[in-house]
């Protein structure tokens, strides 16, 4: 129950947050940076994975 409870309002938060940020995030400049931020953060995560695998095979 208590895990349930937790998502929700982590859910909840999320909702409030990206409902007052979406304004902001609706500018193109703006969009497009944070676009490009969270790709490279994926991208560094990624290539992270790929060194760690190949140091312990």
């Amino acid at each position: 129950m208590v895990f349930a409870v937790v998502g929700l309002l982590s859910c909840l938060v999320y909702e409030v947050v990206l409902g007052t940020s979406g304004g902001v995030l609706r500018r193109p400049r703006l969009a497009d940076a944070f676009l490009r931020g969270s790709g490279g953060l994926l991208v560094v995560f990624g290539a992270g994975l790929a060194v760690e695998g190949v140091r312990t095979a």
